[in-house]
């Protein structure tokens, strides 16, 4: 089992396939979930109120 945690999903999505494709032959990737975590709320005088969230992912892999 490895987590992942980044600001931008696409980010996220990098990590977890550069991790897949450094996976020995004898291990498969079970599953991946994936999870938002809401922070506090931000402001910003251009863009008006906006969330800060966290993508995360767990990996869930097996030896094959």
């Amino acid at each position: 089992m490895k987590t992942f945690a980044e600001a931008h999903l696409e980010e996220l999505e990098v990590r977890i396939n550069k991790f897949m494709d450094s996976l020995e032959d004898v291990l498969k990737v079970v599953d991946v979930k994936y999870a938002i975590a809401h922070e506090a709320v931000a402001t910003d005088s251009q863009t008006g109120v906006y969330p800060s969230m966290v993508y995360t992912a767990l990996v869930l892999y097996d030896r094959k």
